[in-house]
């Protein structure tokens, strides 16, 4: 409708007639947009408030990483990478041990780069008017084992008096990673988005192993830990994850994953990469001296192997024999893992097994004394006797009047909810548990993959691990963990097209 026209006046999304009556709905005029130049302004303003604000309240160190890293995040915006940044992930979490201070926390990098892809993955959902989709029982599991978590925390500061900052550093760190469970899913929609990542894992794998077998074999003499009872090796690897048992529980997440990749690899090239991995991976499995190690990654392992073989049970049988003959040919060498086997009676006499009696011991004491909400999240952890003796491992807690650096496992997963957090963490917990047993029945069910069962299989080792040991508290551990479990409800949901998923 052109200016000055005698036929009607523009009202509304309408037109209507001098006379009142209606007319066809014409071109629509809407205000005009909010000039470029207006945004630009609008946004220096705003970045100057925000540094400003740093500038007060954070260190020059922290304001440098939190003002100026966002800027590559917002020019990823312009392309839509999400997919394409998952397969890195793996290898940045698993180079990512070094710990840095942010004010009342202190990140490792595998925390900065994670927290760095949700961020990401956050503001283009925004962006693009994407919401993050919930839906299926595994979800809503992990969202409520979440919310009660929650609970356990507020009641850690608000009932016990356990210091602020503490209590949500100890309490979150099972839950660090978990948008993996509702980021992966949205993400990995098709089988070669899936393999993508998969592959990102071996190549993880593989840097790792190499690097725990070459640091292995380039040491001299031998280590002093075990000595005293009778135990002679070179060193106790910890690879990238710094420490042996933290690197065992790695290796439980992710050797049975790859073995099942070398399986059902379609290219020749990453099927040898896959076998490599392993190789290396399962040889700094046996370099971590981890007794528990030694089982469960060679249980999961095997699992793999019988599901693969299951109509030809010959196959597993023979590589039962040939690991059995390998560790035999060398016994001295692992003696420590062979202990469970030639010398069970001896065990209770080792301190490494004999403090586990003596704590465990307490904490179930601890837990009886306060069943409904623990000693609560964050709370100070000293020795009996103020010593640190094995023969007086008898931890207690107290209220955490100042700020913790780092906190205790207990060495036990269940233990360490049951003591800190009581039945509320317990809850929790169990809503996990079952979260994860959701995930693997709904996988296997749905697809039937040797793939499904892997990751299922490699759970169940790591969980299994927890009993002697608390590892999922660990950053990079804990990332690992949460992607296999949305490795698992993504293999669940992608639409098989009559093919099946990564399976044989």
């Amino acid at each position: 409708m052109r200016e000055g026209d005698p036929e009607g006046i523009q009202q509304g999304c309408g037109i209507v007639a001098r006379d009142g009556s209606p007319t066809p709905a014409g071109p629509v005029i809407h205000a005009p947009p909010l000039s470029v130049r207006a945004w630009v302004w609008m946004l220096m303003v705003l970045l100057v408030l925000v540094y400003m604000y740093l500038m007060v309240h954070w260190p020059r160190a922290a304001r440098i990483g939190l003002f100026w890293a966002p800027i590559p995040a917002a020019l990823l915006l312009l392309v839509d990478r999400e997919r394409t940044l998952l397969p890195i992930l793996p290898l940045l979490f698993a180079l990512g041990v070094r710990a840095y201070r942010f004010g009342p926390f202190f990140p490792n990098g595998a925390t900065l780069v994670g927290f760095a892809f949700f961020g990401y993955y956050a503001i283009t959902r925004i962006v693009r008017n994407k919401p993050v989709p919930v839906r299926g029982t595994t979800q809503w599991l992990v969202l409520a084992a979440v919310g009660i978590q929650l609970v356990s925390i507020f009641v850690s500061i608000h009932v016990h008096g356990q210091h602020t900052w503490n209590a949500i550093r100890d309490g979150s760190s099972v839950f660090l990673f978990f948008p993996f469970a509702f980021i992966l899913p949205d993400l990995l929609r098709t089988e070669e988005s899936l393999r993508s990542l998969l592959r990102g894992l071996l190549v993880a794998l593989l840097v790792t192993g190499s690097v725990g077998v070459a640091t292995y074999m380039s040491t001299a003499g031998f280590s002093r830990v075990d000595i005293a009872i009778g135990y002679v090796y070179r060193m106790r690897v910890g690879s990238l994850f710094g420490a042996p048992n933290v690197l065992g529980g790695y290796l439980d997440l992710t050797l049975p994953v790859i073995l099942a990749l070398a399986f059902t690899e379609k290219s020749r090239k990453w099927r040898i990469l896959a076998c490599t991995a392993f190789v290396l991976g399962f040889l700094s499995s046996l370099y971590t001296f981890s007794r528990a190690t030694f089982i469960l990654a060679t249980t999961g392992s095997g699992l793999v192997i019988a599901y693969r073989f299951r109509r030809k049970l010959w196959v597993p049988v023979i590589a039962l024999a040939a690991f059995g003959l390998f560790m035999a040919k060398n016994a001295d060498t692992f003696a420590r893992q062979l202990s469970l086997v030639t010398e069970p009676e001896e065990l209770y006499m080792q301190p490494t097994l004999l403090h586990r009696y003596i704590t465990y011991r307490s904490f179930i004491n601890d837990f009886e004394s306060n069943p409904v909400s623990g000693r609560g999240w964050g709370a100070l952890e000293f020795y009996h006797g103020r010593s640190s003796l094995f023969s007086f491992w008898d931890v207690r807690h107290t209220v955490s009047t100042t700020q913790i650096n780092s906190f205790g496992g207990l060495n036990n997963l269940f233990l360490n909810h049951a003591v800190k957090g009581g039945l509320i963490a317990l809850a929790s917990l169990l809503l996990l548990l079952l979260a994860m047993l959701s995930a693997s029945l709904s996988a296997i069910r749905r697809v039937r993959s040797l793939m499904a069962f892997a990751i299922s299989a490699s759970l169940l080792a790591f969980l299994a691990h927890h009993l002697v040991d608390n590892l999922i508290r660990w950053a990079q551990i804990n990332a690992f963990f949460w992607m296999s479990l949305g490795l698992l409800i993504a293999i669940s949901r992608i639409d098989r097209k009559g093919e099946s998923v990564l399976a044989q």
